[in-house]
């Protein structure tokens, strides 16, 4: 976690199975959920007892990133410097810098000027 970042009440920073990075400056609203990793889910056993997804690990966010609240950030993920993650988002593929995405899942919906 880099320096003046704001995590607000009642995250889930779940890095279980891999690093979860975050940028200088970054503002993380309330509820914000970031996954680093999943579990495998092939049909021969059970998932709780399967090891972590190793094609979709860890999450990146540069620095100078808003993520609003209730958004989730899905392993694999790198957001770009300069992005902002509207409330209540699904990110499921990486996020272009000063780019604004919204929606589930999330779609770049404009820029930042």
């Amino acid at each position: 976690i880099g320096e003046r970042v704001a995590i607000n009440e009642f995250n889930n920073l779940r890095a279980s199975g891999a690093d979860i990075r975050i940028g200088d400056g970054c503002l993380l609203s309330q509820y914000v959920s970031i996954v680093g990793s999943n579990h495998s889910i092939a049909r021969d056993q059970y998932i709780r007892d399967q090891p972590w997804d190793k094609v979709k690990l860890g999450v990146t966010i540069e620095q100078d990133v808003w993520i609003g609240t209730h958004a989730v950030i899905l392993p694999g993920i790198h957001i770009q410097r300069g992005a902002v993650v509207a409330a209540g988002a699904v990110v499921t593929k990486d996020v272009p810098e000063y780019s604004i995405v919204a929606g589930v899942p999330a779609k770049v919906v404009g820029f930042r000027t």
